[in-house]
């Protein structure tokens, strides 16, 4: 019984749950408590592996949409700045010139808001599904 509850308090202290080394499972196949307590340790592990996998997923698509949002604002703010360093030194060939490089500017500005405006939709909707409920367990 005393080696059974070592292992169990063990494997308690030990546990790592981040996939980088491997976790300790426990083999107690009796019905008392004890087995019991090892069964919804092993089940537990597995569960808060899964869901550290699943956070890493969730980080790693994070991250690409950061870096594409990063060059889909990039990219249209580029041709704006040209434009307008263009306008700004007088390096435009006529009046007509002038007015496209001023369009163009106005586009890439719209489609920038229209992407800004889709971000803080997509941020509005994260942070009203995330909420917190505590339990107590004892």
């Amino acid at each position: 019984m005393n080696k059974r509850t070592r292992k169990l308090n063990n494997a308690l202290n030990g546990g790592n749950i981040k996939g980088d080394a491997p976790v300790v499972e426990l083999t107690d196949s009796s019905k008392d408590e004890l087995g019991q307590l090892s069964q919804h340790y092993n089940s537990m592990t597995e569960r808060l592996r899964q869901q550290h996998s699943q956070i890493q997923q969730f980080e790693n698509k994070r991250k690409l949409l950061l870096s594409n949002l990063s060059h889909d604002l990039r990219t249209p703010l580029t041709t704006m700045l040209g434009c307008a360093e263009m306008i700004r030194t007088g390096n435009y060939k006529d009046e007509n010139d002038l007015q496209n490089r001023a369009k163009i500017i106005l586009q890439r500005c719209s489609y920038m808001d229209k992407l800004l405006d889709q971000m803080l939709d997509i941020s509005r909707q994260d942070g009203d599904e995330l909420s917190i409920h505590l339990v107590n367990h004892r």
